[in-house]
């Protein structure tokens, strides 16, 4: 069915729930969910199915007992700079970005629940990863100048540099403030990101 219609939320959501109940491998699964994000990177429910899959990988608690959670994450913000960078309007991987950045802010938080020499390697890991998300972010920019989507993800990934209860840093105000222009039809949205 999804070959007749890809972007079918319901087959998705079906096909989910069937390889939950036969057991087929997470593996096999994203292996089939990204041939169909690379016949159609504007599939907003592929890249919803795919939030689903890596959901089910990893509990919180396995982000440190191992580096695997860490490579799949890295992995997978790989897979999403390939579709930001083709098209940098399209909101559907985007989505899915902002999914990933929230995994390294709940990461980065999460840590203060961890023996201290565990944890700040963990939140050094995440930590140059935001950073380097940032550095991207920017340089997408300077090819795309004025682009809503990498100035509302680097919103984001400043957030999950803050400590949390701290106010948003000069240059996410701006940030904001950029995007109140860009975007004029949500600045509500904005306004609550100060």
């Amino acid at each position: 069915m999804l070959q007749l219609d890809s972007r079918n939320f319901h087959c998705w959501r079906h096909r989910l729930w069937a390889s939950q109940r036969i057991s087929e491998q997470s593996a096999e699964q994203l292996q089939f969910n990204t041939s169909m994000i690379n016949q159609d990177l504007s599939n907003f429910s592929a890249w919803h199915y795919r939030t689903a899959l890596l959901s089910q990988l990893s509990q919180p608690k396995e982000f440190v007992s191992s580096n695997e959670p860490l490579e799949i994450l890295k992995r997978e913000l790989e897979v999403v700079h390939s579709a930001v960078f083709t098209e940098p309007e399209d909101q559907s991987p985007w989505f899915y970005y902002r999914w990933l950045v929230s995994v390294c802010h709940g990461a980065v938080h999460f840590t203060r629940t961890l023996p201290q020499d565990e944890a700040n390697k963990f939140r050094g890991d995440v930590l140059d990863l935001v950073k380097a998300e940032i550095a991207l972010c920017d340089e997408l920019l300077q090819l795309e100048p004025g682009s809503k989507w990498p100035t509302l993800s680097k919103v984001f990934l400043l957030a999950a540099l803050r400590e949390p209860g701290t106010p948003p840093s000069a240059e996410t105000i701006e940030l904001i403030d950029q995007l109140k222009t860009i975007d004029p039809f949500h600045v509500g949205f904005y306004q609550t990101l100060q």
